[in-house]
């Protein structure tokens, strides 16, 4: 059982099918201005990302997946729980993360897309897991537009 201090960050995982998780936390690191890589692989002259990425491997048993997304989990959680964003609800990474959250201390928000992985960088990772996870959830809806019907209300 993890123990919670109180300065402790939310665990922050996105999983996707192919690179697109990856491709993600790229993208963000360009807006950003610089290459972003998780706290725990990045020199300490280096910014820290706090959002791990986790992709489905092609031809990967579906078990050796779910240990691997589980050990992420494991690894991501300081004691306030993780947050999963996955591409979309009822694919396997869905499926995978979905099933962590007996645990009460994984959330899983489905559509990640690139202003939610920003508003997570920048996220007070301090607040209470459903407040964090509700932001980000309603940052990605926001997000999407029809842009001709933008375009046009001029």
């Amino acid at each position: 059982m993890t123990t919670t201090a109180p300065s402790a960050p939310i665990g922050l995982i996105i999983a996707c099918h192919g690179l697109l998780a990856e491709g993600l936390v790229e993208a963000c690191g360009l807006i950003w201005g610089q290459s972003l890589q998780p706290a725990d692989q990045t020199p300490p002259t280096q910014k820290t990302f706090p959002v791990h990425p986790f992709s489905l491997v092609p031809g990967e048993e579906p078990k050796h997946t779910a240990k691997r997304l589980k050990a992420l989990v494991k690894k991501c959680d300081k004691g306030r729980g993780v947050i999963v964003m996955v591409d979309m609800l009822g694919g396997t990474p869905a499926s995978l993360a979905l099933a962590l959250m007996v645990d009460k201390q994984v959330e899983v928000i489905t559509g990640v897309n690139l202003p939610m992985v920003l508003t997570a960088v920048s996220l007070d990772l301090t607040m209470d897991l459903k407040t964090a996870s509700d932001k980000l959830a309603k940052t990605g809806r926001l997000a999407i537009h029809h842009a001709g019907d933008l375009l046009s209300e001029g």
